[in-house]
């Protein structure tokens, strides 16, 4: 059985993710599968809604939201992730979080 997701379902386990931690995609997506009883979670939704998030967040955060109240997508999008390429700026942002997170490249 395959599970398909949802962009709040996404949004509040990317919430629950420890400051300075991160989740793979990989990780996150069986962890979502083991919760709703499933073998797998769809990765091409995941993908969509995960980007769907960080859209979100970034947008909330240009209308003045506090970094601390948006989404912290970066604990589980790669800098170098295509899901990053696709967001203009993603990249450079996602590393600076991360980089203030202590979160050390490659993780």
């Amino acid at each position: 059985m395959l599970h398909i997701s949802t962009p709040a379902v996404l949004d509040a386990r990317i919430r629950a993710i420890p400051r300075g931690q991160t989740m793979s995609i990989v990780d996150l997506r069986a962890e979502l599968a083991d919760a709703h009883g499933a073998d797998a979670t769809c990765p091409v939704t995941t993908s969509m809604y995960l980007r769907i998030v960080a859209d979100v967040a970034l947008l909330d955060l240009e209308e003045g939201a506090d970094i601390d109240t948006i989404a912290p997508f970066w604990r589980v999008v790669d800098p170098t992730s295509p899901i990053a390429k696709r967001i203009d700026g993603a990249a450079d942002f996602i590393a600076a979080r991360r980089a203030e997170e202590g979160i050390l490249p490659g993780r």
